[in-house]
């Protein structure tokens, strides 16, 4: 089965960490951006399919709201916000 890591991206030439670092953070920004389009795009269908089936009882609801919330935990540890997983406390952590 294909997968997000099998997409190819160049490795740098030179061993220059700040480029290294910088590959990465794209790796994890690709890692998070693909999946929040298939979540949109479901979503979107789940909706579509209960307001035509039951338009008076919005069952989309739950599931929206657990994607939701998983997708928010994803981004923020994607984009370095959260408190406990930021490359420094991975390097404090390695260093122990």
């Amino acid at each position: 089965m294909w997968e997000i890591n099998d997409i190819p991206i160049p490795l740098p030439q030179q061993s220059d960490p700040d480029e290294v670092l910088a590959l990465a953070k794209v790796r994890r920004t690709k890692r998070f951006c693909i999946p929040l389009g298939l979540d949109v795009t479901i979503m979107a269908g789940l909706t579509l399919l209960n307001l035509l089936t039951t338009p008076h009882s919005l069952r989309v609801q739950r599931p929206a709201l657990a994607w939701g919330v998983a997708l928010a935990i994803s981004g923020l540890s994607t984009f370095d916000r959260l408190p406990f997983v930021t490359p420094a406390w991975k390097r404090r952590q390695i260093e122990k």
